[in-house]
């Protein structure tokens, strides 16, 4: 600095006229990352900063997401509840495990994401004692990891639940085909960011330039992993329109649907905005600021994917409880039937009450073998 001030024009002793003169200040961090360590340097911006008066800049706090962590765990336990054989409206099936083990996972990927927050998320990264950024990198680290298996599983429960209600008609073995892609998505990224350097510790300890290791691009790692996923999304929630499409429905069943389809869109909505935060996810300099945005639409994103995927079972406890708000719980060309009326055949077929091939996928409607013998209940899904 001693160097950079006199041409300037600027008195060494004179902070004002150092602290406006922004050709200088660009010289000095010029100076302070070709030859400087980034602790030095970090430490030299944060004096000059405060010296000059510089603002405390801090994103809004994260604290209020937790609502929306709260209402997914709400809405699993629901659906739980209507699993309830007392209620009746259809029992435990992979579906449920899947989102049962997507919403165990949330606790961990939750913890670690506030965590970031405390640790210096939504702060410039100057500002933050040095053992918290690495606390800092180390929660994204393994938040990373977490979130894949979540955006994956949350995926295959919806898939799971598509294989109780399409009818036979349709082909399975594509819905297994897509589960295999998610279940694909979800364990190649979850490696993949956890293997992202080497040795792995220097993901969240390597920042600082005194480590030794080597990364992947980690720009190319987010931008592919962010694209399959919204792809995947889109696949998922265009899969039953071509039933859709061809039934004649009330129009409180218009209703409903549209409600279940615009949260699942709404979720693809929210991917494509935490794609457009990535823009400057591996090659930032100030990372607790500017993964700000990515943090939090993740967190906004796997909270409504869990809602969304059980929101089905929530209709259909509310349908359980409130049917008048429903009108007649079949299709308008299907005559009414008593959920304890049996059926023979086996179990995981369909009751085919007209010509229409998706009749029965309105009716969400699922064989279930309850004991011994031939003999199914029908059940609401």
């Amino acid at each position: 600095m001693s160097d950079l001030i006199p041409p300037s024009g600027c008195l060494v002793t004179d902070q004002p006229c150092i602290c406006a003169n922004h050709n200088l200040n660009k010289s000095i961090s010029i100076c302070l990352m070709t030859k400087c360590t980034l602790t030095d340097s970090l430490t030299t911006k944060n004096i000059s900063s405060t010296m000059c008066g510089g603002p405390i800049r801090k994103k809004p706090d994260i604290i209020g997401l937790i609502s929306l962590t709260v209402v997914a765990f709400i809405a699993v336990l629901l659906r739980l509840l209507a699993r309830a054989p007392t209620i009746g409206v259809g029992s435990i099936g992979m579906d449920d495990w899947t989102i049962i083990v997507a919403t165990l996972l949330l606790v961990p990927f939750t913890v670690y994401c506030f965590a970031s927050r405390y640790d210096g998320l939504g702060t410039d990264v100057w500002t933050i004692p040095f053992k918290h950024i690495s606390k800092l990198l180390y929660n994204y680290y393994v938040a990373e990891i977490i979130y894949c298996q979540l955006t994956a599983l949350t995926k295959c429960s919806i898939l799971f639940f598509y294989l109780r209600i399409f009818p036979p008609t349709v082909s399975k073995r594509l819905i297994y085909a897509i589960i295999a892609l998610c279940l694909s998505y979800g364990i190649t990224f979850s490696l993949t960011f956890a293997f992202q350097c080497l040795p792995v510790p220097y993901s969240w300890n390597g920042w600082d330039g005194e480590h030794s290791g080597k990364c992947m691009n980690r720009n190319a790692m987010v931008w592919s992993q962010s694209t399959i996923n919204i792809v995947l999304d889109l696949v998922v929630i265009l899969l039953p329109l071509p039933c859709l499409v061809k039934l004649n429905l009330s129009w409180r069943k218009k209703i409903f649907i549209c409600l279940m389809f615009s949260v699942g869109f709404f979720i693809t909505v929210v991917s494509c905005i935490r794609l457009a935060q990535v823009v400057e996810f591996g090659d930032t300099t100030n990372p607790s600021w500017d993964w700000y945005g990515i943090g939090v639409w993740s967190i906004v994103e796997v909270d409504v994917g869990i809602f969304c995927a059980c929101m089905p079972a929530l209709l259909a406890l509310l349908r359980h409880f409130w049917p008048a708000a429903f009108g007649n719980t079949t299709d308008e060309h299907m005559p009414t039937s008593s959920p304890s009326r049996r059926l023979p055949k086996s179990s995981h077929r369909f009751s085919r009450t007209t010509k229409s091939n998706c009749s029965d996928f309105v009716q969400l409607m699922e064989m279930g073998n309850h004991g011994g013998g031939n003999e199914t209940n029908v059940e609401r899904v």
